[in-house]
């Protein structure tokens, strides 16, 4: 075999290894909290990645504010129902509305326009 061969497939399987060790290093964002948001549920983190549970609802429920206490310190969502939910940068549904879609979940908020915003959701449709 050839030099050149057996240099491709040491990159090739290098290159395999390091894809499967990314891969181990995200699963457990990917996985959310399984322990907190076990249900068919809607949940949502003061930390990022699923740590710190705030609160739960199940599918359907309408517009609310987050209460005071939790007011713009929501991390990460998770949503189990196979409903569309959203949460809005302002109380009673204003400001900015984002969607949380159905059998998704967001570990990591993009600090400049989610990160640390939701003050009010509803987990009967998206935007």
């Amino acid at each position: 075999m050839s030099k050149k061969i057996e240099i491709g497939k040491k990159v090739a399987i290098g290159a395999v290894i390091a894809t499967a060790l990314v891969g181990i290093a995200v699963s457990p964002a990917v996985a959310g909290n399984q322990i907190y948001c076990s249900g068919s549920w809607v949940c949502v983190y003061k930390n990022s990645y699923f740590d710190v549970p705030l609160g739960y609802r199940t599918a359907g429920f309408s517009l609310q504010n987050i209460s005071a206490a939790n007011d713009n310190e929501v991390s990460s969502w998770e949503n189990r129902t196979s409903t569309d939910a959203r949460w809005y940068t302002g109380s009673n549904g204003s400001g900015t509305c984002h969607t949380m879609a159905r059998f998704s979940e967001l570990g990591y908020m993009n600090p400049f326009t989610q990160n640390d915003q939701m003050s009010s959701w509803a987990g009967n449709g998206g935007c």
